[in-house]
């Protein structure tokens, strides 16, 4: 595969290689982070491989596209029944590579080869690494901005993202869990049919971060603790916090 985009840094907490994995579970299972017109959900594997089978197994292209499911594997789909089939290999082999497969109205699948792409962590010194964007079909490449991205904002959008996710600390990932929370409870009332945003008391609110984000969210609820921290004069009066 072509590499067409890559960035390198340095990865300041020890993360790597395992944190790799992290990042690219955050793309492959809550797309909605990034891209709020998606979602991610667990499906069955045999049909895909059906897929390579059936649509020009024998071309070398498609040779080598079955290749890449020796390792282990994950099929996605989103609610617009456009899937994303993902193959992990082993680290220090730190890649993935995500095969797009579309059902059309008549419920027929077929693979969109021009739109496989992988994603590549390599060591280079010391802490400092490279993540690379590479492509089957650069120059054949779709794009509807929603389930397949433009190739600008995949190398200048996703790929630091997907840094961050992969080496941020202790704090940055708490802030991350916070920003997560009240995408969660959406989900949480779309499944249920809820309107009403839930309501919240959080005893031991610390700094009272979590009760701020929470409330600019438009959730009713209100933080405790044994003492008030001079940063809470900072939220304002639509966060509520007691001591």
């Amino acid at each position: 595969m072509m590499k067409l985009f890559e960035i390198k840094f340095t990865d300041k907490f020890n993360s790597l290689p395992g944190g790799f994995w992290s990042g690219i579970d955050v793309w492959i299972n809550k797309q909605h982070v990034v891209n709020k017109q998606t979602e991610s959900k667990n499906v069955g594997f045999e049909e895909f491989v059906n897929i390579l089978l059936i649509h020009g197994c024998d071309t070398s292209e498609s040779k080598d596209v079955l290749s890449l499911v020796n390792s282990g594997i994950e099929l996605e789909y989103d609610k617009e029944r456009l899937w994303y089939f993902c193959v992990r290999t082993l680290i220090p082999h730190s890649k993935v590579s995500f095969l797009p497969v579309e059902e059309s109205v008549e419920e027929t699948a077929s693979l969109r080869k021009n739109n496989i792409y992988q994603i590549h962590l390599l060591p280079e010194k010391n802490y400092d690494w490279s993540l690379g964007l590479h492509l089957l079909r650069p120059d054949d490449w779709f794009s509807d901005k929603v389930a397949y991205p433009k190739l600008p904002w995949l190398g200048g959008e996703l790929l630091p993202k997907l840094v961050c996710w992969a080496t941020e600390g202790k704090t940055s990932e708490y802030r991350s869990t916070l920003s997560l929370l009240p995408v969660l409870w959406g989900e949480e009332r779309a499944e249920k049919g809820l309107t009403v945003k839930q309501s919240f008391v959080d005893l031991g609110c610390g700094n009272g971060l979590l009760v701020h984000i929470l409330s600019n969210e438009g959730h009713p609820g209100k933080g405790i603790d044994v003492r008030k921290r001079k940063i809470w004069n900072m939220y304002g009066p639509q966060t509520h916090l007691e001591e």
